[in-house]
């Protein structure tokens, strides 16, 4: 919430950090609401039932990679783009 508050927060990698947080908390909710099903529900389900209880946990994973691999591609250039700077073409250097 402080990112999207803060207008000096509003850098891409601080909404990349805001949205992988906001993943976590949908894989751990995830599971809080698996407990009372698993406890109460027979041995035998089907696919569907399964499917539908890990659905928001592997969101919230797969968004978390993503926006991990995100925000590392991003420092990446940041850090490749500074130390370079000086001897890339400046036209391709803010194309990019």
């Amino acid at each position: 919430l402080k990112t999207f508050q803060c207008r000096s927060l509003r850098s891409t990698c601080n909404i990349l950090i805001g949205v992988c947080a906001l993943a976590d908390i949908f894989n751990l909710v995830g599971y809080l609401y698996q407990l009372p099903i698993l406890l109460n529900y027979s041995a035998d389900m089907d696919s569907v039932t399964c499917n539908m209880i890990v659905f928001l946990p592997v969101m919230g994973v797969n968004t978390g990679c993503v926006c991990i691999l995100s925000i590392g591609i991003d420092r990446l250039f940041t850090i490749v783009a500074s130390v370079k700077y000086r001897s890339i073409d400046k036209r391709f250097y803010h194309a990019v």
